[in-house]
């Protein structure tokens, strides 16, 4: 690939991501790479207007139709446009697919002019019916570098390549012919030629920073905005990296959708309040994870392997707010190394039966959920109803509702702890029987 220099080449790399979200394409892996895409785009909408993951799971996405090149009709204008992908499928009780997914590829070039403007409008004219809500088609831009700069028209999300790499290097491990294992192992090398994927040795520069630099990086964290003022230029040039590494940036002028003033508040807090020796913490920018260390330590002890917290792990997740309701949950998610995908469904929805149960016996008004979803703690923030409205200041106003989840979160870092010591090493036991 790279040596023919499609790297650059968006109809090829269209063409490709296409046979792979195609459940009927020849690659041997059905509709769960297409399953885990339109996951990965719901989880990035901020707007809560178009698909969300509840709703993915009512799709009929083993009968989908995915396509290339599509033409469509500008509603309104004159103007004809076409799509790079349209992905369209059934929903439950219908007989007829509809568009579920519509994506728009760029590799170098940016997109013309009021392009995605003209692909939400169609999409606003193609709702999707979920009982009494209705909720449009998933919208993704895929783009190289996630930058306001180039933004696309609301509600498009943007996915940059290194979300969009980590979606590829998951497909990876799925059980596959052994022509799509070769075109996806040379495509993964291709986008990683690109100096701006970010892959996963990120982690463990991470980790390096923290031991080689740990007192400096505790200086930043817990400066405020005049100490920070001092050195601005440098925070506005390695803004990304330092919101990594946890230090707190509080964003001037216009909003970024990339960041969420909640989100960084929220991983503030959770530094604040957890202990430092069981949870690894990251992002802060949009998103946040905080993986439970004594989890993934059992599932490496297990397969005598290095430790990953990419893998099989329990972990805090929070995205930015939707709606004015934010959401931090507690789930089992990831593959287990070295079986298939229907034995680590299983060890992660076995995994969430058994943390519910163990749990409840701590807290038993937990606000429990489903599947490998254990927990998940809804805080209101009815005044951050738009990304813009995101900021830092507006999220200093639930700080309080923010501290009371984490010293939840807390109190029940014991019962983890002596679930992962005593449980998890039998689960994996009996996920190993099984494979």
């Amino acid at each position: 690939f790279h040596i023919l220099g499609i790297e650059t080449r968006e109809t090829s790399h269209a063409a490709l991501l296409a046979w792979l979200l195609d459940p009927h394409a020849s690659h041997g892996m059905g509709p769960e790479p297409l399953r885990r895409f339109i996951l990965l785009a719901a989880r990035m909408d901020a707007s809560g207007s178009m698909l969300d993951a509840v709703d993915i799971d009512h799709l009929d996405l083993a009968d989908a139709l995915t396509e290339t090149e599509q033409w469509i009709d500008v509603p309104g204008t004159e103007r004809r446009r076409r799509l790079d992908i349209l992905v369209s499928a059934a929903l439950p009780g219908e007989a007829d697919a509809k568009p579920v997914l519509v994506l728009e590829y760029k590799v170098d070039a940016t997109e013309g002019e009021d392009q995605t403007a003209d692909y939400a409008r169609w999409a606003a004219t193609q709702p999707l019916q979920f009982g009494e809500r209705e909720v449009l088609p998933l919208q993704v831009y895929l783009c190289p570098v996630v930058s306001d700069d180039c933004a696309p028209a609301s509600p498009f999300v943007t996915m940059g390549y290194d979300a969009y790499l980590g979606w590829a290097d998951g497909v990876s491990g799925l059980e596959k012919t052994e022509q799509a294992a070769m075109l996806l192992d040379e495509w993964r090398a291709c986008l990683q030629v690109r100096n701006d994927v970010v892959d996963e040795a990120q982690e463990a520069l991470t980790a390096k920073l923290e031991e080689n630099h740990g007192d400096a990086l505790a200086l930043l964290r817990g400066a405020g905005r005049p100490e920070l003022a001092a050195y601005q230029h440098v925070v506005d040039q390695h803004a990304e990296v330092l919101t990594q590494l946890g230090v707190r940036i509080r964003r001037r002028g216009r909003a970024s959708k990339g960041y969420s003033g909640t989100v960084a508040l929220t991983r503030e807090v959770l530094q604040a309040s957890l202990d430092e020796t069981l949870w690894s913490i990251s992002g802060g920018g949009g998103s946040l994870r905080a993986v439970l260390l004594p989890f993934v330590r059992q599932v490496a002890t297990w397969a005598n392997s290095k430790e990953r917290l990419s893998g099989l792990r329990m972990q805090l997740f929070a995205d930015r707010p939707k709606n004015g309701r934010f959401r931090i949950v507690l789930e089992v998610v990831g593959d287990l190394a070295g079986a298939d995908r229907e034995t680590s469904l299983a060890m992660r929805l076995h995994g969430g039966d058994a943390v519910r149960a163990a749990l409840e016996a701590v807290d038993d008004g937990l606000p429990f959920r489903q599947k490998a979803t254990c927990v998940r703690f809804d805080v209101d923030v009815p005044a951050i109803g738009e990304v813009e409205a995101d900021t830092d200041d507006a999220a200093a106003a639930y700080r309080g509702a923010l501290e009371r989840v984490a010293a939840r979160v807390a109190r029940l870092e014991g019962a983890l702890v002596a679930w992962c010591d005593s449980a998890l090493p039998r689960q994996l036991e009996d996920a190993q029987g099984s494979t």
